[in-house]
């Protein structure tokens, strides 16, 4: 009785172990199935992308005049390719017009991360894929001889050539603004797109990493969406400064006008104070004289003339560091002041000279000829007409002092003695239009005349 129970017992294990081997090999098999069937998929995903891609091509080239060659010379020639691959994949098709496509190749149509060779014929807008793809063990060359495949009519072409379309939003913070593609919208076939954008005057497109990007100046940007088989949409987008959003250095600036928001709010046309942007206090007062003065305030900045003023209240005690940025338009070269120390010029002012543009500019210069810059030594003709970036700076601590004029270094000089007192500034006596005025108490840096020049350069078309 008991060797029967064991007989029982090893024909049962034998019998499980059986089963298993069964489902097991089951299972392995579905998964290789599930691989391999992912893997055709993929193909012939490519397969459509690469076909829309030509369709788009095919549109250009029929609505061109004369027709676009170029696309002709793409890819390889077929022979570069094996005979019996070419004849499984072509059979007895007319080979005129093809040419070879690897993935590399493919990169010339701007399609990337393609994993199959094919053969293209730009002028029938024919797509083979050189290797097939097998599906139920038969290989199929192209998508309209795939048994069960929906879109047969490949040559159907508006459904390819629809643009996507988008929106954007913008986030304000505090230097910068991220730009937010929201509502993508593409064609039911093509759902991948690239985003890409630049100011709108630039032409050059920087890319996206995504559906959204940082940029760091105000203006009107072009937004470009692209989707996978190259038709894109552009959009326009203005990007408003908010009121002291200009990502400005201002590290140790005492006094910053703005002629854009000369209020602290917006823009008046009307106002006589001119309001200091650092601080509640200092606003600038304003005393217009001269009554044949046709203008007073543009929309980025303040035009004087002879007899009219603005007084600036900043002090600065005696030897200290100063830095002193204006950007302004110079009309009329006898007009000779761009701003001064309103308690006289030897204690700082900057001046044309000669009629010519030619400029002065330093501390103490009435009385110690070695801290001031001579025109031979700026060797700068201000232009009549357009607008320039002037900055000063000097640092008392190495009495080291710097010009430059428009972002670039004209001169450099080592002081003799330190600055004398300030009690403020004037900017007068000058038929000048001021657009930005910004007093410093310290000797600002290389990189922060850099940064606040450019923003200068595309806020008041600085040349």
């Amino acid at each position: 009785m008991k060797t029967n129970e064991k007989g029982i017992t090893l024909i049962s294990v034998i019998v499980i172990i059986i089963l298993l081997l069964i489902i097991g090999s089951v299972v392995v098999y579905n998964g290789q199935d599930s691989i391999k069937q992912a893997s055709t998929i993929e193909k012939i995903k490519e397969l459509e992308i690469i076909q829309s891609k030509v369709n788009v091509i095919y549109e250009e080239q029929i609505k061109s005049n004369p027709p676009k060659e170029e696309y002709a010379s793409l890819g390889e020639s077929l022979d570069y390719v094996q005979e019996d691959l070419l004849q499984k994949a072509l059979q007895d098709e007319d080979r005129t017009g093809y040419r070879y496509f690897s993935k590399e190749d493919l990169k010339q149509i701007q399609l990337e991360n393609m994993n199959q060779d094919v053969l293209i014929n730009f002028e029938s807008r024919r797509v083979i894929s050189l290797n097939g793809i097998e599906i139920d063990g038969t290989k199929y060359y192209n998508l309209y001889e795939m048994p069960n495949y929906v879109e047969k009519n490949i040559e159907y072409i508006d459904k390819n050539t629809e643009a996507p379309t988008f929106e954007a939003n913008i986030i304000a913070k505090d230097d910068m603004w991220i730009v937010k593609i929201v509502n993508i919208k593409y064609n039911s076939n093509v759902q991948k797109g690239q985003v890409s954008y630049k100011l709108q005057d630039s032409e050059n497109w920087l890319l996206a990493n995504d559906t959204s990007f940082k940029v760091y100046k105000p203006g009107i940007y072009d937004i470009m969406l692209q989707d996978s088989a190259g038709n894109s949409t552009i959009i326009k987008k203005e990007i408003q400064a908010s009121y002291k959003i200009y990502p400005y250095i201002l590290d140790g600036a005492l006094a910053y006008y703005d002629g854009e928001n000369n209020t602290g709010t917006g823009h008046s046309s009307t106002t006589v104070k001119w309001k200091n942007l650092i601080t509640n206090n200092d606003e600038a007062n304003i005393s217009m004289q001269n009554s044949t003065t046709e203008v007073r305030w543009k929309d980025d900045g303040i035009v004087i003339d002879v007899e009219d003023s603005v007084q600036i209240n900043i002090p600065l005690e005696e030897n200290s560091s100063i830095s002193i940025e204006v950007v302004f338009t110079d009309y009329d070269f006898s007009k000779t002041n761009i701003i001064n120390a309103n308690n006289g010029w030897d204690a700082f002012s900057a001046h044309t000279f000669n009629n010519d543009g030619s400029i002065y500019i330093g501390g103490n210069f009435n009385n110690n000829s070695q801290n001031r810059f001579s025109p031979s030594e700026i060797n700068y003709k201000i232009p009549l007409n357009k607008p320039i970036s002037l900055v000063y700076t000097y640092d008392n601590t190495i009495k080291n002092a710097h010009v430059y004029i428009n972002g670039m270094k004209m001169a450099s000089k080592q002081y003799a003695t330190g600055g004398k007192a300030i009690e403020g500034f004037k900017l007068g006596w000058a038929n000048k239009k001021y657009s930005r005025v910004c007093i410093y108490n310290k000797s600002i840096t290389q990189e922060a005349i850099t940064n606040n020049y450019e923003i200068d350069k595309y806020r008041f078309g600085i040349e």
